[in-house]
């Protein structure tokens, strides 16, 4: 299991890098400025670093035994996906 935990770990990061990429070329070929920013960037990796949690959850009716390895090692990373969760669900609620 401890490569399982290290593959998604590695790819929690690599996922985010690549969503604030995209947003740069998304912005870039929308011709939205500024293209970058320390926020804006930190803002899409944090984004992008959530799509993994979410998918391992999603994914959780498959493997349960997978998924309970997972929350035992980064138990952080799933709990920032709640609250990030219960924060969108929340703003749609009320808007």
């Amino acid at each position: 299991m401890e490569s399982l935990v290290s593959l998604a770990d590695q790819l929690t990061v690599a996922v985010g890098v690549l969503a604030a990429l995209l947003r740069i070329a998304f912005r870039y070929f929308k011709s939205i400025r500024p293209l970058a920013s320390r926020t804006m960037c930190g803002v899409d990796f944090l984004n992008g670093c959530m799509i993994t949690p979410f998918g391992l959850l999603t994914c959780s009716i498959f493997s349960h035994s997978i998924v309970a390895e997972m929350q035992k090692t980064n138990a952080a990373i799933f709990s920032i996906a709640g609250v990030i969760g219960l924060i969108f669900i929340f703003g749609e609620l009320l808007t």
